[in-house]
């Protein structure tokens, strides 16, 4: 289906179909024939990430191209950015990242297109000829629209659209588009702890997936610096002044633990340019650096998506320099033939 992204450039996007048990959150090994449920242990305490639902590479992709093709969605990226709204992205190194927000407002938006494209009269007639059964040839019960389905996939309870009109006395063979436009509009407010829940599930998956790119860390923090160096400081809050050196640049501060910690396993303990090893197993006479992949001096952030791991050769010869990072990444194992 064609996506209208934005209400600017236009996206091919071939969505696979809907399948599989939504209520599922842990899976089984179909080689397990007591088919038991394996899960984390419960003396685990390390944040985990569950990746679960198929529409966060979707998402990913959408980020991606948006983040790629910028000119392009000067308009809707002004909703995010314009009005003095980019130096909220300027309080430094907060674990619900600038790359965080973005994924949350594009994701937003993406929802809210998902629900204004809804044919419901072409669901209606699905709906005619649908079963339980016949839901594996359709891969999605027509009855459920694209909010209900997402909700649902992550377990989260809400009233759907279905037992919406139930309750307003109607049915989905006779509902209108004013039913589905009332039905929206309540959802958001009526139920916006389901809402919320649902964004911060996508977000924090899709903020996994995205920053293991570097690549395309560097686009996007290379796209919030171009707002950082317009900025005005009489025109944002007093609270924010204090986090600028200049109107055009941040102040430098320190990174914490955390970030250092996310960045040195993100990058495998191996410099970013050179790809020397930093983690003193192998090399013991040098020590990590942690680097602002766009510098604060070409309006950089202080933000986890922000930062790198470089040897100190590299450190010291990029200093300054423009933005620069790499698309090489260690592979989880040589592919050389079996011995």
């Amino acid at each position: 289906m064609r996506i209208h992204l934005f209400n600017g450039g236009k996206i091919q996007v071939k969505r696979s179909p809907k399948s599989g048990d939504f209520e599922n959150r842990l899976y089984t090994s179909p080689h397990n024939k007591n088919n038991a449920v394996i899960s984390a242990p419960p003396q685990m305490t390390r944040p985990l990430v569950q990746l679960r639902f198929r529409d966060s590479y979707y998402y990913s992709n959408i980020i991606n191209n948006v983040i790629d093709h910028d000119f392009d969605y000067l308009v809707t990226l002004d909703e995010f950015f314009g009005d003095s709204k980019h130096a909220y992205l300027a309080r430094p190194f907060k674990k619900h990242s600038a790359l965080h927000q973005f994924i949350e407002y594009t994701i937003s938006r993406l929802l809210s297109e998902d629900s204004d494209n809804i044919d419901l009269e072409r669901r209606q007639k699905m709906a005619e000829h649908y079963s339980p059964e016949f839901k594996e040839i359709l891969g999605f019960d027509p009855t459920a629209l694209p909010i209900n389905e997402a909700l649902n996939h992550y377990g989260i309870p809400h009233q759907s659209f279905k037992d919406w009109l139930t309750e307003s006395g109607k049915t989905f063979s006779t509902a209108t588009e004013d039913d589905l436009d009332d039905y929206q509009s309540d959802l958001p407010w009526n139920q916006d702890a389901a809402y919320q829940a649902l964004i911060s599930k996508c977000t924090d998956e899709v903020f996994f997936i995205l920053f293991q790119n570097r690549a395309l860390l560097l686009k996007f923090n290379d796209m919030v610096a171009k707002y950082i160096r317009e900025t005005d400081l009489e025109y944002i809050d007093n609270e924010l002044r204090e986090y600028f050196a200049s109107s055009s640049t941040l102040k430098r501060a320190s990174i914490p633990q955390w970030v250092k910690r996310a960045v040195f396993f993100r990058d495998r303990g191996l410099c970013s340019l050179c790809q020397s090893d930093q983690s003193g197993l192998i090399n013991i006479g040098d020590a990590e650096h942690y680097d602002h992949v766009v510098p604060l001096a070409r309006g950089g952030l202080n933000d986890v998506s922000n930062i790198q791991l470089l040897c100190s050769s590299c450190n010291l010869s990029k200093k300054g320099g423009p933005p620069k990072t790499s698309d090489f990444y260690e592979a989880w194992y040589s592919k050389d033939e079996d011995p």
